[in-house]
C-alpha cells in the first residue's frame, strides 16, 4: 500500500510540474537567457520538451530547465585575488 501512495506522490509532482509548462521564448526571458537559447537546446537535443498531440508548440517545464542547467551549464567562480 505504501508504494501505492509514494507512486501518487510522484504523479502529483509530475503534474504540478507540467502544470508550470511554458514556451521555449518565455524561458529565456524567465531565465536571462538571449533569445533562442531555449529552442537552440531543444533542436540540439540537450534539453527535452513537451508537446500535445496534433500541435506544433513545444513546451518546456522547470524540471526540463533544472536538466538541462544540471547537464550542460557550466558554472565560473571569479577567482579570488
Amino acid at each position: 500500500m505504501a508504494d501505492d501512495i509514494l507512486a501518487d506522490d510522484e504523479q502529483r509532482e509530475m503534474l504540478a510540474d507540467m502544470m508550470q509548462c511554458m514556451p521555449p521564448s518565455r524561458v529565456d526571458r524567465v531565465m536571462g537567457w538571449r533569445n533562442g537559447t531555449c529552442m537552440a537546446a531543444i533542436r540540439s537535443g540537450r534539453m527535452r520538451y513537451i508537446q500535445l498531440p496534433g500541435s506544433s508548440r513545444m513546451l518546456v517545464t522547470p524540471r526540463f530547465v533544472t536538466e538541462f542547467v544540471d547537464k550542460h551549464c557550466t558554472f565560473l567562480m571569479p577567482s579570488c585575488a
